[in-house]
């Protein structure tokens, strides 16, 4: 009895240990599908369903699209028409809340109400109501912006400082999670920015449905009550990271009448695919559409 015992546990210790390299190898086949594809060298063919003609930007080893400048004039023109036309159409669908004219602009910095658990609370079902309200317009709006565009018109690509961990800090302070995709956003004033990420199944992760059937979840979401001043949002597949298109945006929620808070913020989002890091900063005025900040792409890989 003792050895069957024995010899079962020994199968049990084996498959994991297999089933552990197995991860592995596949991990570092993606690696080296996207190493193939960006950098012309590999063991890998080429991603598949990649449009071999659209410049790229030499961040990360995930493939970004083309930024607004690597653009031809007719593509830029078009770029700026259909932006024109998104404004419009954004101030139509009242996608942003009115002011909260109760706000008080000399309310000091950190709230001390003893029911801000409370508030916050309400806050996020006022939230939830509103885009509900609005989800129909919201879901094509974000759509026209997101599946139209690559690196977004007015988005900074910035150097990557692997020393500056302000970001990862914020996000392990808030208790979210690192993974093989994390997309994190961070601004520096106590306005309601929201981060919305397409995962490849389609699906648009962001705080009314945060989490997804692929394995994406929405961890951190901050400022829905005007409770910090160095905020972050969090957007991670931990693990079994699937393959395909992401496609990242911003959206400017609500602006909190606070010290220091304007109707423009600026922000700074980080994507780190499989270790890789790839960094992007821009600007959003409250009433803008959502931003797409960028797209990128995880090859298909088949287990062995």
């Amino acid at each position: 009895m003792l050895v069957e015992v024995g010899v079962a546990a020994a199968l049990l210790g084996g498959g994991a240990w297999w089933a552990l390299r197995a991860r592995r190898r596949h991990e570092h086949d993606l690696l080296d599908a996207m190493r193939a594809r960006k950098y012309g060298f590999g063991r890998l063919a080429p991603l598949r369903g990649m449009d071999d003609d659209l410049p790229t930007v030499g961040l990360g080893l995930a493939m970004l699209g083309p930024l607004f400048a690597d653009l031809d004039e007719a593509r830029q023109q078009e770029r700026l028409d259909r932006e024109a036309r998104r404004r419009l159409e954004a101030l139509e669908l009242r996608l942003n809340p009115p002011h909260l004219e109760a706000e008080d602009p000399e309310t000091p910095d950190v709230p001390h109400a003893p029911d801000l658990d409370a508030l916050v609370a309400i806050a996020l079902k006022e939230r939830s109501h509103h885009i509900t309200e609005v989800n129909e317009g919201m879901e094509r709006h974000a759509r026209g912006a997101v599946f139209e565009e690559n690196v977004g018109l007015g988005i900074r690509v910035e150097e990557v400082d692997v020393e500056d961990t302000t970001i990862e800090d914020r996000v392990a302070r808030e208790g979210g999670a690192a993974g093989q995709v994390q997309i994190s956003l961070a601004w520096e004033d106590r306005n309601d920015l929201d981060l919305h990420v397409y995962a490849p199944s389609g699906e648009r992760i962001y705080f009314n449905n945060r989490k997804s059937a692929c394995g994406g979840v929405l961890d951190v979401d901050m400022n829905a009550q005007p409770t910090s001043s160095t905020p972050v949002e969090n957007v991670v597949w931990a693990k079994d990271a699937p393959s395909g298109t992401y496609r990242v945006g911003v959206h400017f929620y609500r602006h909190h009448r606070r010290r220091g808070t304007n109707t423009t913020s600026d922000y700074t989002l980080r994507t780190t695919v499989f270790g890789e890091v790839a960094q992007f900063s821009g600007t959003l005025k409250h009433g803008d559409p959502m931003q797409l900040v960028t797209s990128f792409t995880l090859p298909d890989v088949e287990e062995e």
